[in-house]
């Protein structure tokens, strides 16, 4: 029999599980755009799908993996927890990248990397699409032997994304290719979330998952207003990061999200052995 505590995945097991693949996604955009306006002919531009998102590690697929076979109600739970935890991570990361964008790539890349910014505004939301199908994708289905899944949704996305490149680049240029693989990630999960649904219900997973889009869209809004009445430099970039944290923070106490009730319990736990 599988106990509770083998079933919970607290935020300190996340915060060992989440890395944040930041520095490919600044390169990825930067070589797009030096690519598709020659700023430097000796440039490459190298496909990579993976710019910017939260990657949970082996650890997880090695504890659902355990769970598969003893208790699947303990497999869902784990899932929908780790789920709701990792997507309420990215969305304030999501939303604060977006509401800086305009200003943080011309800033540290130079003037004529302007349309970095404009990149990296459109592309944003893969970060949530991407945790979330590493989620449902690699740790649920891969774990559970449902690859067969797994490797439908992959081709959906990349068949999709040709295809909408094939449509949108002509008429968008850079920022259509953009669009088109933010468009392909959103059918990847999509694919993915329809073809559980009968072992896992949407609802179940997505529950509260609109108070963390609820509380990001109030903290992009905050962070864009003083990004523009704002000078961009080190000093106010931290500062503002600190504003939508604190912002975040706020808004996550003031919706009862299962993100502050885990890192209330974190917290008295920690003062508890100290």
């Amino acid at each position: 029999m599988v106990k509770e505590s083998d079933i919970c995945i607290t935020t300190t097991g996340l915060h060992r599980l989440i890395g944040w693949k930041f520095a490919e996604y600044i390169a990825a955009s930067k070589a797009i755009v030096t690519e598709k306006f020659n700023y430097s002919p000796g440039a490459e531009l190298k496909a990579n799908t993976n710019f910017l998102e939260f990657d949970t590690s082996e650890e997880l697929i090695n504890q659902v993996m355990k769970l598969v076979n003893n208790n699947l109600v303990g497999v869902r739970r784990n899932i929908i927890k780790t789920f709701n935890i990792a997507i309420s991570i990215a969305v304030p990361v999501a939303f604060g990248l977006a509401a800086i964008s305009l200003k943080f790539a011309p800033f540290f890349l130079g003037k004529q990397f302007r349309m970095v910014g404009l990149i990296m505004l459109v592309e944003s939301p893969i970060i949530i699409f991407i945790t979330g199908s590493n989620i449902v994708g690699g740790q649920y289905l891969v774990a559970t032997n449902k690859t067969y899944i797994f490797s439908i949704s992959a081709i959906v996305g990349a068949v999709s994304n040709v295809v909408m490149n094939l449509a949108f680049i002509p008429t968008f240029g850079v920022i259509g290719d953009t669009l088109a693989l933010v468009l392909s990630e959103l059918l990847v999960i999509s694919y993915q979330l329809y073809s559980i649904r009968e072992e896992i219900p949407t609802s179940d997973l997505f529950h509260g998952i609109w108070k963390y889009i609820v509380a990001g869209s109030i903290m992009f809004v905050v962070i864009l207003s003083l990004n523009f009445l704002l000078e961009m430099n080190i000093q106010l970039l931290i500062l503002q990061v600190f504003i939508g944290i604190l912002f975040y923070v706020l808004l996550n106490r003031l919706f009862n999200t299962y993100l502050w009730i885990e890192g209330v319990v974190f917290w008295e736990k920690f003062i508890a052995k100290n």
